[in-house]
C-alpha cells in the first residue's frame, strides 16, 4: 500500500526559506511520522483515449471518481526545466568518496493540467507507474498514490489539510513589524509579474534514506515528485523552482543534525 505524505508537499512549500534544503526535517521519518487520513477513498482511474484535431499525442485524459462524483482530468507536459538538465546526484562510497552520477529522469512523467468544467481546479501529477501527486478541486486538495500491488489501477485519493502557517519561532510583534515592511518595499519594487529564480540544491539525511528503503532511485524521484508540486504553487506569484543538485548522505550524516543546521555546515 502507498505510504502517504502529500499533507507534507503543501506543508514544504509554505516552509521554503533557504536555497538548500535539508530533507530530513521536511519529509516523515521516524521521528516526523506521515499525517493521518481524515478522509480516504479507493478509487480506480481511467485513461481516456483522446480523439480530434486539438489533441496531441503527449496529452493525457483520465476519469475519476471522487465522492461518487466523476470528473475527467486533463494533462499536457511540463515545459519548463523543473530539474537542470543532467541533474548531478552526489551519494558517497563506503570509503566516503563523494560521487556524482546523472541519473535518467523521465520527465514525459511530470504532467499537469485542470478538471474539466471546474473553474481554478488544478493537476499536478506523475504518470508513470500509476498516478502520484495532486489535485485540487472544488476549493478542496486531495493527495493521490497508487497501489502497486494492485492489478486493477487501484489508487488511494486523501484529502489534505490545510497546513498551518508557520512563524518560524518569531514573536508577534515582529512578524507584524516585518510584514509591515515588506508592504511598504513593495511600492518600490519592480513589477511582481517579471519572472523570478528559486534554485535549489537539495540534501537528504541518512534517516530518510533509510527510512525510504535505502533506494537510490526511489529517494530520487521522491524528490522530483516534492519539486514538481512545488513549482506549479509558486508559478501564480511568476516564479521559477530550479533543482541544480541532489545529494544523498547514504552512508551516513557527515555531522549531528540538529533542527538549527546552518548552511556553513553544508558547504
Amino acid at each position: 500500500m502507498a505510504r502517504g505524505s502529500g499533507g507534507l508537499h503543501k506543508w514544504l512549500v509554505l516552509q521554503l526559506t533557504n536555497p538548500v534544503i535539508l530533507l530530513g526535517f521536511l519529509l516523515p521519518t521516524s521521528s516526523f511520522p506521515a499525517p493521518e487520513y481524515t478522509w480516504y477513498e479507493v478509487i480506480t482511474p481511467r485513461q481516456l483515449l483522446l480523439l480530434g484535431g486539438k489533441a496531441k499525442k503527449d496529452d493525457l485524459s483520465y476519469t475519476l471518481n471522487v465522492s461518487g462524483k466523476g470528473y475527467v482530468i486533463q494533462l499536457k507536459p511540463r515545459k519548463d526545466d523543473f530539474p537542470v538538465k543532467n541533474l548531478p546526484l552526489f551519494t558517497y562510497s563506503s570509503q566516503g568518496r563523494r560521487i556524482e552520477s546523472h541519473p535518467y529522469i523521465p520527465l514525459e512523467c511530470y504532467q499537469e493540467g485542470h478538471v474539466d468544467g471546474v473553474a481554478n481546479s488544478l493537476v499536478v501529477l506523475k504518470t508513470c507507474s500509476g498516478l502520484t501527486g495532486f489535485l485540487s478541486i472544488r476549493d478542496r486538495n486531495y493527495g493521490i498514490e497508487p497501489f502497486h500491488d494492485s492489478s486493477a489501477f487501484q489508487h488511494l485519493l486523501y484529502l489534505i489539510n490545510e497546513p498551518k502557517p508557520c512563524m518560524c519561532g518569531m514573536r508577534a510583534p515582529v512578524a507584524k513589524r516585518q510584514a509591515e515592511e515588506l508592504r511598504a518595499e513593495r511600492g518600490t519594487r519592480r513589477d511582481p509579474r517579471h519572472p523570478k529564480y528559486i534554485e535549489l540544491y537539495i540534501v537528504v539525511d541518512e534517516k530518510l534514506f533509510q527510512f525510504e528503503g535505502a533506494n537510490e532511485t526511489r529517494m530520487a524521484y521522491l524528490i522530483l515528485d516534492i519539486v514538481n508540486l512545488m513549482g506549479v504553487h509558486f508559478r501564480v506569484l511568476h516564479t521559477s523552482i530550479v533543482l541544480i543538485g541532489l545529494e544523498i548522505w547514504n552512508t551516513g550524516n557527515p555531522f549531528e543534525v540538529t533542527n538549527n543546521v546552518g548552511l556553513f555546515k553544508l558547504l
